[in-house]
Protein backbone atom coordinates (compact mmCIF):
# COMPACT_ATOMS: atom_id res chain seq x y z
CA UNK A 1 0.00 0.00 0.00
CA UNK A 2 1.04 3.04 -0.71
CA UNK A 3 1.20 6.12 1.56
CA UNK A 4 0.67 10.20 0.77
CA UNK A 5 4.33 10.90 3.30
CA UNK A 6 5.99 7.32 2.02
CA UNK A 7 6.41 6.46 5.47
CA UNK A 8 3.98 3.81 7.69
CA UNK A 9 1.99 6.76 9.68
CA UNK A 10 1.05 8.70 6.65
CA UNK A 11 -2.19 8.36 4.83
CA UNK A 12 -3.07 5.17 2.69
CA UNK A 13 -3.98 6.30 -0.92
CA UNK A 14 -5.61 4.50 -3.27
CA UNK A 15 -6.01 4.06 -6.99
CA UNK A 16 -5.56 7.29 -8.69
CA UNK A 17 -5.86 8.75 -5.83
CA UNK A 18 -1.76 8.95 -4.96
CA UNK A 19 -1.35 11.03 -8.08
CA UNK A 20 -4.31 13.44 -7.37
CA UNK A 21 -2.67 14.30 -3.89
CA UNK A 22 0.93 14.54 -5.41
CA UNK A 23 -0.67 17.47 -7.81
CA UNK A 24 -1.98 18.87 -4.85
CA UNK A 25 0.75 18.74 -3.17
CA UNK A 26 2.92 19.87 -5.56
CA UNK A 27 1.30 22.86 -6.57
CA UNK A 28 0.88 24.06 -3.09
CA UNK A 29 4.82 23.97 -3.04
CA UNK A 30 4.98 26.22 -6.13
CA UNK A 31 2.84 28.66 -3.85
CA UNK A 32 5.31 28.13 -0.90
CA UNK A 33 6.99 25.45 1.32
CA UNK A 34 7.07 25.73 5.21
CA UNK A 35 9.89 25.24 7.29
CA UNK A 36 9.00 21.44 8.58
CA UNK A 37 8.79 20.46 4.80
CA UNK A 38 5.12 20.58 4.45
CA UNK A 39 2.97 22.06 1.71
CA UNK A 40 0.84 25.13 2.43
CA UNK A 41 -2.59 24.68 0.80
CA UNK A 42 -4.03 28.04 0.25
CA UNK A 43 -7.75 28.49 1.80
CA UNK A 44 -10.52 30.69 -0.01
CA UNK A 45 -10.69 33.55 2.11
CA UNK A 46 -14.36 33.19 1.99
CA UNK A 47 -14.14 29.45 3.97
CA UNK A 48 -12.87 31.00 7.26
CA UNK A 49 -16.43 33.25 7.59
CA UNK A 50 -18.31 30.19 6.53
CA UNK A 51 -17.57 27.75 8.92
CA UNK A 52 -17.58 30.46 11.82
CA UNK A 53 -21.50 31.24 10.35
CA UNK A 54 -22.52 27.26 9.78
CA UNK A 55 -20.93 26.94 13.58
CA UNK A 56 -22.84 29.55 14.61
CA UNK A 57 -25.75 28.84 12.91
CA UNK A 58 -25.98 25.25 14.60
CA UNK A 59 -25.49 26.23 18.16
CA UNK A 60 -27.69 28.99 17.82
CA UNK A 61 -30.79 26.94 16.26
CA UNK A 62 -30.95 25.49 19.71
CA UNK A 63 -32.26 28.28 21.55
CA UNK A 64 -35.33 28.28 22.75
CA UNK A 65 -36.45 31.76 21.69
CA UNK A 66 -38.06 31.69 17.80
CA UNK A 67 -35.94 34.70 17.31
CA UNK A 68 -32.41 33.50 18.01
CA UNK A 69 -33.64 30.40 15.73
CA UNK A 70 -34.04 32.97 13.24
CA UNK A 71 -31.37 34.39 13.52
CA UNK A 72 -29.27 30.56 13.63
CA UNK A 73 -31.13 29.60 10.75
CA UNK A 74 -29.95 32.57 8.80
CA UNK A 75 -26.27 32.51 9.93
CA UNK A 76 -26.46 28.93 9.07
CA UNK A 77 -27.49 29.97 5.12
CA UNK A 78 -25.65 32.35 4.91
CA UNK A 79 -22.82 30.02 5.79
CA UNK A 80 -23.51 27.87 3.10
CA UNK A 81 -23.87 30.13 0.53
CA UNK A 82 -20.17 31.59 1.41
CA UNK A 83 -19.28 28.03 0.45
Amino acid sequence: MRYLREEEGGVPLAGGADEYMREVLRTARAGGEREGGGAVIPVDPLQGPAVVLGMAGAALVASRSQGIRRAGFGAWVVGNLLW
